[in-house]
């Protein structure tokens, strides 16, 4: 049997991948002694056939679990594990789980193909905003506490699609409100401190995900704390930059094991890495070249003319929501 568990929320896909491994051990092998970690990034032919298809020795059935197994170098090892996977399919007494996070250059290989088509495949992508603001009241629900709308909506745009992050801000959160039955904007603000550029990725996450009414919010927001038309439209322009860069890069193939290899080869800060990975792929790369050309001509607007650059960022973001 085969389990291919892969997606850039890692958070979650390794929730799951410790569930089936509890429910095994629940199931099958109470002690263990039947499940197998193997590192797939260093995994040898001679290690996979070792560990995969030889007998269990502990029990009738093997949990088997491969973490990273296309960040492996070896071709050779691609396709040896391509001609067992028929075999391990129809094996009875073996469980295999393949774990991904981040695909990467690899994501067109012939190995990671077949297996994102097996029965048992599950992808986790970053949670879009809805889904994020339900995901964070379920999880502050569960520890007995309550928490306002705007609280609510406020965590999920600030701390955005990271759930890692997520979870140690709302324990941190639940800790300060230990005595209080109801989480609000002034716990989480006290706790949360706000920088000028999250809020524009959070701006560019919104529009991402077609949320007119959030995207329309923040720009209001960015002007009531003083934010000048210029500076948001330079920083969106900026960042729309970055994902064009981000978005020419995985097209190309080329593979990074972390958000720091990324930001080092692009030269940008590990922070806009990282949050370019997460909206890059809520576009085409079309898109955020159109996108990237309609910023340039409302800044040449703004420079040439006496039209409202406020109406006109308000015009750009019901464009691109609708």
């Amino acid at each position: 049997m085969i389990v291919f568990i892969y997606g850039e929320d890692t958070y979650r896909s390794k929730k799951y991948l410790l569930a089936l491994k509890n429910k095994f051990i629940k199931k099958r092998d109470h002690q263990g002694f039947s499940i197998i970690n193997l590192d797939g990034q260093f995994l040898t032919s001679e290690q996979f056939r070792k560990n995969v298809l030889s007998a269990g020795l502990f029990s009738q059935k093997r949990l088997i679990i491969i973490k990273n197994i296309l960040k492996n170098k070896n071709d050779n090892l691609f396709k040896e594990i391509i001609s067992y996977l028929e075999k391990i399919r129809n094996d009875e007494n073996n469980v295999v789980i393949f774990w991904e996070g981040i695909i990467g250059s690899n994501e067109n290989t012939k190995l990671f193909s077949i297996l994102r088509q097996e029965k048992f495949a599950k992808e986790f992508t970053f949670l879009k905003l809805g889904e994020l603001i339900n995901w964070i009241r379920k999880k502050i629900k569960k520890s007995g506490k309550n928490i306002s709308q705007e609280a609510l909506f406020f965590l999920a745009q600030k701390i955005g699609a990271n759930l890692w992050q997520m979870d140690n801000e709302i324990n941190k959160i639940l800790a300060y409100c230990e005595k209080k039955k109801i989480i609000e904007m002034n716990d989480v603000k006290l706790l949360i401190d706000i920088k000028p550029e999250e809020n524009i990725w959070l701006l560019i996450n919104a529009l991402g995900d077609k949320d007119k009414k959030s995207a329309l919010k923040l720009l209001n927001d960015q002007i009531i704390l003083g934010k000048d038309i210029s500076y948001i439209l330079a920083m969106l322009t900026r960042n729309y930059r970055i994902l064009l860069k981000v978005k020419d890069v995985l097209n190309q193939k080329k593979y990074f094991h972390d958000v720091e290899s990324l930001a080092k080869y692009l030269s940008i800060h590990p922070y806009a890495a990282k949050m370019a990975l997460e909206n890059v792929k809520k576009y085409s790369f079309k898109e955020l070249k159109n996108i990237y050309q309609k910023l340039s001509q409302i800044d040449i607007f703004i420079k040439t003319s006496s039209l409202d650059p406020h109406l006109l960022l308000d015009l750009f973001i019901t464009d691109l929501s609708s």
